[in-house]
């Protein structure tokens, strides 16, 4: 009942279909741009990203350095702004994994200690925090979500129990029993992902600013793998890439 007529919470962006394309870098920055995109945790590709962002701001410098394994490209991170150092993550970058004053992409891929995957974890959930924060998405939202899917899987496996113990109790020979049992499931099955689909947890905001988002990496998908240095305006370059 709560999944085909439980009322709709949270604001939807476009359809992908729905999407104009958008030559606009949008507002936020790449980190942010990623978890409107996905309504999720950022990944490392939102990391590797930021670096990119703050090689751009000229706060660190990316140079990519020759090894024995000639096959594997590794780059070295090094340190030009201190003030970046208040970023929990890229303190522990510098200080643990490198040298203070730069890291290489071979010393991270060989540190093996969890305190890192921790670490990282953490800036995932801050950087998250950040954009409910700034009134993309709404948290209350997101526990609302999670309620439904909780009670919702409970009451799947409630009907799946029963349903196990009439086949035993009243026997295989009881056909509507089977039948009516598997029906039942799989209505709550799709009740499931109708009453999960109608929870969104972006804001009025966040849903405009996501379709921004979308419509700018619409855009470049669509014009296809051109060579985006031949732009020649390195500002643009520098925005873009990230």
């Amino acid at each position: 009942v709560k999944g085909f007529f439980g009322k709709k919470m949270g604001f939807k962006p476009k359809k992908q279909g729905e999407l104009a394309h958008n030559y606009e870098i949008p507002n936020v920055d790449p980190v942010t741009a990623q978890i409107l995109d996905n309504a999720a945790w950022p990944d490392t590709k939102a990391l590797t990203a930021y670096l990119m962002q703050l090689a751009a701001k000229k706060k660190i410098k990316i140079e990519e350095f020759k090894t024995k394994h000639l096959k594997k490209t590794n780059y070295r991170i090094s340190l030009v702004d201190k003030s970046i150092m208040q970023d929990d993550l890229l303190y522990f970058l510098f200080n643990q994994v490198g040298d203070r004053k730069s890291f290489t992409t071979k010393e991270l891929r060989n540190y093996t200690f969890r305190k890192l995957g921790k670490k990282f974890d953490n800036w995932c959930k801050r950087k998250y925090k950040q954009t409910e924060q700034a009134g993309f998405l709404d948290h209350e939202l997101e526990i609302a979500r999670s309620h439904y899917r909780t009670l919702a899987i409970v009451g799947i496996m409630i009907s799946i129990t029963a349903w196990i113990i009439a086949i035993f109790q009243l026997g295989p020979s009881m056909a509507s029993v089977v039948i009516g049992g598997i029906l039942l499931i799989v209505i709550e099955f799709i009740a499931f992902f109708v009453g999960n689909h109608k929870i969104s947890l972006y804001t009025q905001k966040g849903a405009l600013e996501t379709d921004q988002v979308r419509g700018f990496e619409k855009m470049l998908d669509d014009i296809g793998r051109f060579k985006m240095k031949d732009v020649g305006d390195l500002i643009l370059w520098e925005d873009i890439m990230p």
